[in-house]
């Protein structure tokens, strides 16, 4: 089973209950976690990246041209405490009611080569701009 298989069907008569916006706040939110402990772990984005080829995606941009550009916010937002802020809460407002499902799928990633202490406190402080 896929790890993202809830949000990337694999049988085209499947639907995701997920809607563009919320896939692309959840690849933001991936991408992050990837970045936030200045250890890039091939592991984890391989995890990501391998899902996102699966990934029914229905965005103006190719899900490869909106991963670079989750890069790029991810990087500006992991070096500036009031960008990362805002960006955590301009995430949890497009996952709206998939906030709970988007922190277990975070856990999964995080914990794919292990959570040091950075990503355990970056997982809390998401906990808190998802308010949960």
């Amino acid at each position: 089973m896929s790890l993202f298989s809830f949000l990337f069907p694999n049988k085209p008569e499947e639907t995701s209950s997920w809607s563009q916006t919320q896939r692309e706040a959840l690849v933001d939110l991936l991408y992050l976690s990837i970045y936030i402990d200045n250890h890039l772990s091939l592991v984890e984005e391989k995890k990501v990246e391998d899902e996102l080829k699966k990934a029914d995606w229905d965005g103006l941009h190719s899900s490869s041209l909106y991963a670079q550009a989750a890069i790029n916010r991810a990087r500006d937002a992991k070096s500036n405490v009031r960008i990362k802020s805002e960006y955590l809460a301009n995430i949890a407002e497009r996952l709206d009611e998939k906030k709970i499902t988007a922190l277990e799928a975070l856990d999964a990633v995080l914990s794919s080569d292990g959570t040091d202490k950075k990503e355990a406190a970056f997982l809390k402080e998401v906990r808190s701009a998802f308010k949960l």
